[in-house]
């Protein structure tokens, strides 16, 4: 199994580079189950069978925030409009290079920043329907 570092991956929003990314966590996918487990159960341990229904999960991370940059700002623009915008996270570190194409709407975006420190923004997007990795 390779190691592959994490250096060099893209967060994009359709095809424009999301840029300066300081962490990036793909987290929640999740399959859905539902307990199945009736009197008639031997083992006395409950059991469960997928629902069907999968939970994409959500994209959060840390940027160095740049006010100049029309792609920051227009996240904080979309999560308050609620729009939502396909995405892509790019790993060109791979034998051959992986996308994670995926839509979803920006739900957290916080900014900060101290003297002397550089200014940062969280952020976090909930993914709605399938990830397709090409």
């Amino acid at each position: 199994m390779t190691v592959i570092d994490s250096q060099g991956f893209q967060l994009l929003k359709v095809a424009a580079n999301i840029g300066q990314i300081v962490s990036l966590d793909r987290t929640g996918l999740e399959a859905m189950m539902v307990e199945t487990t009736d009197n008639a159960t031997a083992s006395g341990m409950k059991t469960y069978q997928w629902s069907g229904v999968t939970e994409p999960g959500t994209v959060s991370g840390t940027l160095l925030y740049d006010p100049d940059t029309s792609v920051h700002t227009d996240m904080e623009a979309d999560l308050k409009a609620g729009t939502p915008a396909v995405y892509h996270i790019v790993y060109p570190d791979a034998a051959v290079v992986a996308d994670d194409s995926f839509t979803a709407t920006p739900t957290k975006f916080d900014i900060t920043g101290a003297v002397g420190a550089r200014v940062e923004a969280t952020f976090e997007l909930k993914i709605s329907g399938v990830i397709t990795r090409t």
